[in-house]
């Protein structure tokens, strides 16, 4: 995609004279507030995606103890069966 760069930048409508003192002041507080939101998500996934990692690694083991434990009760029954 090209884009074409603009020669003269036309006014908006009901604008007087450009930038102002506080049109700049909240439009860097809002760019402040983007970049600290940003920097929270970062920091956020960081520290949180070992603790992620390692709760979905405790659930699947807790999905093979239970998994072994019942294919260790029908063996038992099995065995039971055949000493019959």
């Amino acid at each position: 995609k090209q884009f074409q760069a603009v020669k003269q930048r036309s006014p908006s409508p009901g604008a007087r004279g450009g930038l102002t003192i506080a049109g700049v002041k909240y439009a860097s507080e809002d760019c402040a507030t983007l970049v600290n939101y940003a920097i929270a998500i970062v920091e956020y996934s960081q520290l949180c995606g070992p603790l992620k990692h390692s709760l979905e690694k405790m659930h699947e083991l807790k999905r093979e103890i239970e998994e072994n434990e019942k294919l260790q009760k029908q063996r038992e029954q099995e065995v039971d069966k055949e000493e019959e």
